[in-house]
């Protein structure tokens, strides 16, 4: 069975490095257009350094969503959300990786409240647990 984009997935989640040492997590809409960034460590990022990293991302959406989801869009950039409160941040610095991961599986699970009772120790054991999962893949 084939999956059609906007018929059968409307959503995409899927994790995006900005500038080689951030990591941040995304939930694109597709048959809204709409675009929720999950940035764990907000000092590092200021809004138009990630209005820069997102403009790619805003830019091709419209024609993706024409091309592939027969969808047409126009207004991407104002569909577009920076959650930085309301979330665990990461002040340590390095674990910006695991938290995209997580807060992408929980935002998609429906635990958005949950995430801002994510506390360093727990940061630690996605670690170790994304550790032991390349582990066992070897």
């Amino acid at each position: 069975m084939k999956l059609g984009l906007g018929r059968d997935v409307d959503t995409v989640y899927t994790p995006m490095n900005w500038g080689g040492d951030h990591w941040v997590g995304l939930c694109i809409k597709l048959t809204e257009g709409h675009v929720t960034v999950f940035d764990s460590y907000v000092p590092h990022t200021e809004i138009e350094v990630a209005e820069g990293h997102m403009c790619s991302v805003v830019q091709s959406l419209p024609y993706i969503l024409e091309k592939y989801a027969g969808h047409k869009c126009y207004k991407v950039k104002e569909g577009l959300e920076f959650i930085c409160e309301g979330i665990y941040h990461n002040k340590r610095g390095g674990d910006c990786g695991p938290c995209a991961a997580k807060f992408i599986e929980m935002y998609a699970a429906g635990l958005t409240e949950e995430m801002s009772r994510i506390t360093d120790k727990d940061v630690d054991r996605f670690r170790e647990q994304y550790a032991m999962d390349c582990y066992m893949k070897n």
